[in-house]
């Protein structure tokens, strides 16, 4: 495990936290917009899964292939990311019930795109729910690509798949150009496992200072994933922090010794998924208290959603891997 990346998780949460914050009635304010450029901690997730699934990639082709692996790698994606997303969503129907249509909930179940009553659009009933399509269909590509025997020629392989699937310009929801941040998240496990080096912090500053720049300039952008422009002007800066912490041995080591952001970093995913329930709870019954019970109601939900539901999956998946 590269620890910094682990943080990164926590961090990209934290922003897309805020960037749903802002859309609160009651919290919302125009001098909180700038946290729409929370948004692309989204850009950050999708290239440290690109990341990680190389890095997995590599493990499966050092040891011996075992039959029915493929199978069992896509069935411990599931277990891993859609089972915990069922669970946040009949949460957050116990919260707010039926706010979107019964149709928008039965769909969103299965990861399909539809008319949400509530937002006028095609949203998800769960709002972060779109991006783990994007991710179901990466691991999709990379399962049928497990044939080879070369970790080389399945990166490359699944590269291009990316490349021209984010190219093709249709009105098919699952086509769009952030797909491609998952190949940069590919190419950055690359030259990390290629290069065996100690990172000095200040570029570690200097990768972190742009992508904050880039966000800030983009931050009109934040909501559109047909952006070709937004992949490159975030999705390249995201792929340089991302790189540079990876380098540094010496900030993963400090990572891995504070048990606070290694805390963090275990809870993101729950963060994620259940920080909607949180603002909406907030906003029923609290929103005329303090701010800080919002924070208590997020970090309270995330913990015990990690432990109830996604510990138990993340586990689960290991050991399917035989990683556990």
């Amino acid at each position: 495990m590269i620890y910094s990346i682990h943080a990164l998780r926590a961090i990209a949460c934290i922003m897309v936290f805020f960037a749903h914050y802002r859309t609160i009635n009651g919290l919302s304010h125009s001098s909180n917009d700038f946290f729409s450029m929370g948004a692309y901690g989204v850009d950050i997730f999708f290239i440290i899964s690109g990341f990680v699934i190389a890095s997995m990639i590599n493990k499966y082709n050092k040891d011996e292939v075992r039959k029915y692996f493929k199978v069992k790698f896509l069935l411990s994606r599931i277990i891993r990311i859609i089972l915990p997303m069922w669970a946040a969503m009949i949460l957050l129907f116990l919260v707010v019930g039926n706010y979107s249509g019964i149709e928008n909930f039965i769909k969103s179940f299965f990861l399909i795109p539809s008319y949400n009553l509530f937002y006028k659009s095609n949203v998800y009933y769960l709002e972060p729910q779109w991006s783990l399509l994007f991710e179901l269909f990466f691991y999709i590509l990379v399962t049928i690509m497990m044939s080879y025997k070369r970790f080389n020629m399945i990166i490359f392989t699944v590269i291009i798949m990316l490349f021209i699937s984010s190219i093709l310009y249709t009105n098919v929801y699952l086509l769009k150009p952030i797909l491609i941040e998952f190949m940069f998240g590919m190419i950055v496990f690359k030259i990390v496992n290629y290069y065996d080096i100690d990172l000095k912090f200040k570029y570690i500053l200097l990768s972190c200072l742009i992508f904050i720049i880039s966000s800030y300039m983009m931050k009109n952008q934040a909501g559109n994933i047909d952006s070709v422009l937004r992949v490159f002007v975030i999705g390249i800066p995201a792929s340089l922090v991302i790189l540079s912490l990876s380098l540094s041995k010496t900030i993963n080591i400090k990572v891995k010794d504070s048990k606070i952001i290694m805390f963090l970093g275990n809870i993101s995913f729950s963060l994620y998924l259940t920080h909607m329930m949180s603002l909406r709870l907030y906003s029923h019954y609290f929103i005329n208290s303090s701010v800080l019970i919002l924070f208590f109601l997020v970090l309270f939900n995330s913990i015990v959603f990690y432990y109830l539901i996604e510990y138990p999956c993340h586990k689960l998946s290991k050991k399917l891997l035989g990683y556990d």
